[in-house]
């Protein structure tokens, strides 16, 4: 033993520089471990906000090309609508007219026929059940 004695100071201070060694490059190597963790994490959401961004910028393309298709199709809906209303009042007033013309029609019949069965004309086929 006494032959190592003068040694063992040196062996514990190498073990001792070599454990520490050890130890800074496990902390580093862990370190660095986490660094790639945290940069893929820090990756992966800008990633997904590119991604949001991306298709924000879709979506809103897509709003622009559905408002230019869209709108001159309400555009001629709404054209359409009016045209459809004002046949409704056009076929409203010529019922009108209509119902108006065959109860003149009935009134004449009726006071001609008395007057001269044989010389009232006879209503046209079309409205004949309706006179």
């Amino acid at each position: 033993m006494s032959t190592i004695a003068p040694y063992v100071n040196d062996i514990l201070t190498l073990a001792g520089v070599l454990a520490g060694a050890l130890g800074v490059w496990h902390a580093a190597r862990l370190k660095t471990r986490m660094e790639a963790r945290n940069a893929r994490a820090d990756d992966d959401i800008e990633r997904h906000r590119l991604d949001g961004e991306h298709l924000k910028m879709l979506l809103d393309a897509q709003r622009a090309d559905f408002e230019s298709i869209v709108k001159p199709l309400r555009d001629d809906v709404d054209t359409l609508r009016k045209e459809v209303r004002e046949l409704h009042s056009v076929i409203d007033a010529l019922r009108a007219r209509y119902r108006v013309a065959i109860d003149y029609i009935r009134q004449l019949l009726a006071w001609a026929r008395p007057r001269n069965s044989e010389s009232a004309p006879l209503p046209p086929q079309l409205i004949a059940d309706e006179v």
